[in-house]
């Protein structure tokens, strides 16, 4: 990482979970990827499958496998997720990339339920 976003990223508010993340997640993921369904053997409601299958490198983004996954790939070809609907914008990607950089802190009692 350069000096320069080094700063970028010092000069930002904190990723707050709960407040930027979660709402994304349950929209965005939990249709596919919660307790019941589980599909790619992963639910998104709580972070222990993201920790027990390595999905997440708290601090590395660049070793996450979630962001990858979630990361169009060369030449704008679409990233392996989401399978169904539009890809995430810049800017959620963004911030999930923020929230990994900063050590990925997921509130201990927060579980995530899919949105009616």
């Amino acid at each position: 990482m350069s000096l320069w976003a080094c700063f970028l990223l010092l000069a930002q508010e904190p990723v707050d979970f709960a407040r930027d993340l979660a709402p994304l997640i349950e929209r965005r993921c939990l249709p596919c990827h919660q307790p019941g369904i589980r599909k790619g053997d992963l639910s998104l409601a709580t972070p222990a499958d993201l920790v027990a299958n390595e999905w997440l490198s708290p601090g590395k983004p660049r070793d996450s496998v979630l962001l990858k996954a979630l990361t169009p790939g060369p030449g704008g070809r679409r990233p392996k997720m989401p399978k169904d609907g539009d890809p995430l914008e810049a800017a959620h990607l963004d911030l999930l990339k923020r929230w990994i950089a900063e050590g990925a802190r997921w509130p201990e009692t927060l579980v995530l339920r899919e949105r009616s």
